[in-house]
């Protein structure tokens, strides 16, 4: 399951689209953060934080607010570019089966 945001999401849309076993959350507000999220994620085994920005922070603001961490069985990884270039499809090459 991918989380992202903003214009990060086109490309991550068009990657689910041609694999469907991937899922895709898009953040549109952080305040207030929506706690069905943890609904969705429950049965998941992984989720990718994919962000544009060098620190993670929507990957900590939401892990910290909503206890992800603490959840059993859960992986969270994250995929972040900090160079100013969007999300292209070879950067999702990496999750192709």
């Amino acid at each position: 399951m991918f989380i992202c945001n903003s214009f990060t999401s086109y490309n991550a849309k068009q990657f689910i689209k041609h694999n469907p076993e991937y899922g895709i959350i898009i953040i549109k507000f952080l305040k207030p953060l929506d706690e069905k999220l943890t609904e969705e994620i429950k049965d998941k085994q992984e989720i990718i934080f994919l962000e544009s920005n060098y620190s993670g922070q929507m990957e900590k603001y939401i892990c910290n607010e909503l206890g992800w961490r603490f959840i059993d069985g859960l992986t969270i990884s994250h995929q972040r570019k900090h160079d100013l270039y969007p999300f292209y499809m070879e950067d999702f090459d990496r999750y192709k089966a």
